[in-house]
């Protein structure tokens, strides 16, 4: 009676003003530019700065079939983001490359085999199976960055709690109080 389901379900039933109706190749080169507005409108980007990304290398090891660096990047003004650098020494420049985010858990180094300390995991891969790894010993160039609001991300606030807990609804919703969104702030 008093819930919000029917108001979502009025949503989801409306088709979307950017649906995909387009049969040819030109006609999707017409719908496309007006998508891409929407969705950066929708998810409110933030502001097209020039940010020199200021790579720094945290550290280099050599995995045998790999290398792997760890990076610092700047991504906004007082915003800087720590990644994962898989480099294949089996493979041709150029790569093919690849982009694995971590979902919820304890961010990117759980992706590559760490544990939240940055110590090498024993045993088996964990539900992500490592898969990153796998990715760079068949040739690809794989970059693990760590998403805002998880694993070294997190809030000063959260630092101190479980690993796996993460600052994605605080960040979200503060981000939302000031026009701005956390998934704009992830692309």
């Amino acid at each position: 009676m008093w819930t919000p389901d029917a108001f979502l379900e009025q949503i989801y039933e409306r088709t979307p003003d950017y649906s995909f109706k387009s049969g040819t190749y030109a006609e999707w080169a017409d719908w496309r530019p007006a998508l891409v507005n929407a969705l950066k409108r929708a998810i409110v980007l933030p502001a097209a700065e020039a940010v020199n990304p200021d790579p720094v290398v945290l550290g280099r090891e050599d995995y045998g079939a790999y290398v792997r660096e760890h990076l610092l990047l700047r991504t906004a003004p007082h915003l800087t983001m720590p990644c994962y650098l898989l480099i294949p020494k089996n493979a041709v420049p150029p790569y093919p490359a690849v982009i694995a985010c971590p979902g919820h858990g304890y961010g990117y180094k759980q992706l590559i085999g760490l544990l939240p300390d940055g110590s090498d995991r024993a045993g088996e891969p964990g539900s992500y199976k490592d898969y990153p790894v796998e990715l760079v010993k068949r040739g690809m160039l794989v970059i693990v960055p760590e998403l805002l609001g998880l694993g070294d991300r997190r809030l000063e606030q959260d630092q101190a709690k479980d690993p796996k807990e993460n600052s994605c609804f605080r960040l979200a919703t503060n981000l939302l109080m000031a026009g701005k969104t956390l998934a704009g702030y992830r692309v």
